[in-house]
């Protein structure tokens, strides 16, 4: 199951507020009935084999967003943008499989020839994020971007938070400048 849902909420022309939110879900369930006459690497006595391999994932990501579009004296625009993320998931799996088949062609676990091998892993996550991005031009002049970003993950227990920050300045010479052909 894949979800998306976006709401946007105009305040004014230059004002909006926009929330998204995703969700993804799965629960596989995975069997393989190995015949009792094959082999296989690391399995050469062909007596067969059951395995169930069950993998369970959720994960939901929640944005809120605030953009700001504005231009003033009709030379000097600004469009700006706030935000927070929160990601959350959760993953769980369970592998059991028989050690050999006592009776072919019965494919259960109370089947086995030797005591069953059964592992599982469980796993959760969570990451909230504030991010920002500021835009400047004036005229056809400049153009100046700068944006932030802050994450702190679960996965890194004990950190602190990681920011991103970058700024960059830009302007086509061309575009005010005769230039020689």
């Amino acid at each position: 199951f894949y979800g998306y849902t976006t709401l946007s909420y105009k305040v004014n022309k230059n004002l909006e507020v926009v929330g998204r939110a995703s969700a993804t879900t799965y629960d596989l369930l995975r069997t393989e009935k190995f015949p009792y006459s094959a082999t296989t690497y690391g399995r050469e006595e062909a007596r067969g084999d059951y395995r169930e391999d069950a993998r369970k994932l959720f994960e939901n990501n929640t944005e809120l967003l605030v953009k700001y579009n504005k231009t003033f004296f009709n030379d000097l625009s600004i469009a700006a943008i706030a935000g927070g993320n929160i990601r959350s998931m959760r993953f769980n799996s369970s592998f059991v499989t028989t050690n050999y088949l006592n009776v072919p062609g019965v494919y259960t676990f109370a089947n086995s020839r030797n005591p069953v091998i059964a592992s599982n892993f469980s796993s959760e996550m969570l990451v909230t994020s504030v991010y920002g991005s500021l835009d400047l031009s004036y005229k056809k002049y400049i153009n100046v971007s700068a944006t932030v970003r802050t994450d702190k993950s679960s996965a890194i227990p004990g950190s602190e938070p990681s920011t991103y920050p970058s700024v960059s300045a830009s302007s086509v010479l061309s575009d005010y400048i005769k230039l020689p052909e």
